[in-house]
């Protein structure tokens, strides 16, 4: 059998022989420290990630070299923390790949926090608009960025927000990221902007910026506003109409994990009200604020919708290829050993996870750079398609924080029949299945993927788009419900009656 699934990363390691620096009361050297954890970054690149022996991706270890090259050009320029963060997020950005990032670690500084007193995004046709504000802001909400000192709004965007991010010329990341142009969180690698010219009821406006501190929580609720971001309770609901409809806001694989017992709950509710929802015409699965975790959920769920013999059906990339590292093999050994114990894993993903391991140790010893796995359950057979012969319209909400799992439960069930509605998803590289690993300085905790997928179906960095595209608000589950009641049905749930 194909096991199609992404392998949770909650496990954290250290990188070999990186023992965590212990912060003196004074100011750290942090130049050195900064040059410590790129060296670490670069090596354990090179260690652990498939990228430099992949003959398919030849441009990979020139890109990797200029963009440690530059980072080590701005490590002379880093006197403090954020200097050191925005040093290690510009250079990890430039791999344009979700799965090579960094997140800081509770014993790492907080950035402080400044803006405007609004926040611009982008819309649907690429202009910056004012989303958020404080009563007093100096602009008003819908007021189009023209311009800031003298660089177009498109450029200004590229240079302070692009340079730090990846997929920036997905709408969907615009959209999760664009919001950031408007907030200075101390990084001395770009110029605030001073003045700046808006677009108000057909008037061009003039209006000095006068950036004032806020709090990281009062942040998040304006940037949330501005992203549209929204994460329902992880369950199966009704709606008054009858139509029934399953939040999934997140696959979190970590066993015991608040998430995971959500989710088994939630499939349990599943299975005991699967011929409701197959004697009904909607059924709404809804991946609104989920950005990933483990693929082994959306298979869970598409065997009780859809039936097992229909998912096997549905084709699969045809191989992977596993970086066999020492310390990619300790991982997913140390992972397979805690899956073992919890009740929220499927037997197929303990099953899979047990046949990585195996099949890592093998071709490590025969020190072989990948281990190959392969869908052992086709060969000799020639492919099929099965689906059950009536069903009701399956309908898939998306939203642009859709991305690595959430991205793996779009391709299967679209290719099952479900239809995407909502917003552009994100979108991933054909690298997978992240390692983590805490850097020397012990502030930051390094992500980068074990494996890299061949003849994938769907490309590198390509998003799925909605076969109907939602331009309201994200947020507003009622209207969005509302909305996909009167879509149109597919052929077998208009019989229903």
């Amino acid at each position: 059998m194909r096991a199609a699934f992404s392998v949770p990363w909650f496990l954290v390691f250290s990188i070999a022989a990186c023992v965590p620096l212990r912060l003196s009361a004074s100011e750290p050297d942090w130049a050195s420290l900064t040059l410590r954890d790129v060296e670490a970054i670069h090596a354990d690149i090179e260690a652990n990630h498939p990228g430099p022996h992949n003959i398919l991706d030849p441009t990979f270890n020139q890109q990797e070299a200029i963009a440690y090259q530059r980072a080590m050009a701005w490590v002379e320029k880093v006197s403090d923390y954020s200097g050191y963060f925005w040093t290690l997020r510009g250079y990890l950005a430039s791999f344009n790949d979700d799965h090579v990032n960094i997140s800081p670690t509770k014993k790492a500084p907080v950035l402080p926090s400044r803006w405007p007193g609004f926040l611009t995004a982008f819309d649907g046709h690429g202009q910056q608009v004012v989303v958020t504000r404080l009563d007093n802001a100096p602009v008003p909400l819908g007021a189009a960025l023209i311009s800031c000192d003298g660089v177009p709004a498109q450029i200004l965007a590229d240079r302070n927000v692009a340079a730090f991010t990846t997929t920036w010329s997905l709408e969907s990341s615009r959209r999760e990221v664009g919001w950031r142009l408007f907030t200075d969180m101390d990084n001395p690698f770009i110029q605030r902007p001073r003045r700046c010219f808006f677009l108000v009821d057909h008037h061009s406006q003039t209006v000095q910026l006068r950036w004032r501190r806020i709090s990281a929580s009062e942040m998040q609720k304006y940037e949330f506003v501005a992203r549209q971001h929204h994460v329902e309770s992880i369950g199966l609901r009704v709606f008054p109409d009858g139509m029934r409809w399953l939040s999934l806001s997140g696959f979190d694989g970590a066993p015991g994990s608040a998430e995971a017992q959500a989710l088994t709950r939630a499939i349990t509710a599943l299975k005991q009200n699967r011929d409701i929802i197959l004697s009904s015409s909607r059924f709404v699965l809804d991946l609104r604020g989920n950005s990933g975790g483990s693929s082994d959920w959306s298979r869970q769920i598409a065997e009780i919708i859809w039936g097992r013999k229909a998912v096997e059906a549905v084709p699969v990339t045809k191989e992977i290829d596993w970086r066999a590292s020492p310390g990619n093999v300790d991982m997913v050994s140390k992972e397979w050993r805690q899956l073992q114990l919890s009740p929220d894993t499927s037997q197929d993903m303990k099953t899979f996870v047990s046949r990585v391991v195996s099949g890592m140790r093998k071709a490590l010893q025969s020190g072989s750079v990948y281990w190959a796995e392969s869908d052992e359950s086709q060969e000799g057979k020639s492919p099929s398609r099965f689906f059950p012969l009536v069903h009701p319209t399956i309908f898939l909400v998306t939203d642009g924080s859709c991305a690595s799992a959430c991205l793996d439960a779009v391709d299967l069930w679209r290719a099952l029949g479900a239809v995407q509605v909502g917003r552009e998803t994100s979108a991933d590289t054909l690298y997978m299945d992240e390692r983590t690993d805490l850097l020397p300085s012990g502030l930051i905790m390094l992500r980068l993927p074990m494996k890299v997928y061949r003849g994938r179906l769907r490309g590198s960095n390509i998003p799925w788009e909605p076969v109907y595209h939602y331009d309201g608000d994200m947020r507003d589950t009622r209207t969005i419900a509302s909305w996909i009641a009167h879509l149109p049905l597919s052929a077998e749930a208009r019989k229903r009656p």
